[in-house]
């Protein structure tokens, strides 16, 4: 056997020829079994991505700026909670709405949605807000996968009352969006 060499991980893996030859067998027992769990950390997630959020590159996630209403019977996107990437084909991702808001009066139905750049729903979520709560937060996830320049944006439709978002004044209930990688799909 020849001098060793570096295997697909990076792990050397040791030769006869190498200084320590008396230990090659078990020394390769051991490069092998820790080659064999970096290749499966390499397919785990990697966190949460750089996009282009807000107008800004490079962000990893989305805070939202200023406070927002949204009117009764009127569907918009929250401003700002727009994030564009380069998704990975064979990826799966997770994007994440963390939202603060309290209602003007009463009780309200809501609907959350993730849209893709073209507003067209990627996931809805129909939820009900019950009154006398002054602050309700919500938290809602979608998975998908992608390939090139990805958008997404979250859109809400306040049905029965205005809801009102909290924004970077308010920084213990400020809404956030973000999007993570979560491993090969």
């Amino acid at each position: 056997m020849a001098t060793g060499a570096l295997d697909a991980n990076g792990i050397w893996q040791y030769g006869e020829d190498d200084s320590n030859t008396t230990f090659s067998a078990l020394l390769n027992r051991l490069a092998s079994s820790v080659s064999t769990a970096l290749g499966l950390i390499k397919n785990n997630a990697k966190g949460i991505i750089a996009t282009t959020a807000g107008g800004t590159s490079g962000k990893a996630y989305y805070g939202l700026a200023s406070a927002q209403t949204i009117g009764a019977g009127v569907s918009a996107d929250i401003t700002g909670m727009s994030m564009t990437f380069n998704a990975v084909a064979g990826r799966l991702y997770r994007a994440t709405f963390l939202g603060y808001f309290d209602q003007s009066s009463g009780s309200s139905r809501y609907s959350l949605m993730f849209n893709d750049g073209a507003n067209n729903y990627q996931r809805i979520v129909d939820s009900q807000v019950s009154t006398g709560w002054p602050r309700q937060g919500i938290t809602e996830s979608h998975i998908f996968t992608g390939s090139g320049s990805t958008t997404l944006k979250i859109r809400f439709f306040a049905i029965d009352a205005a809801i009102n978002f909290y924004g970077a004044s308010n920084a213990s209930y400020q809404s956030k969006f973000f999007i993570e990688d979560i491993g090969a799909a």
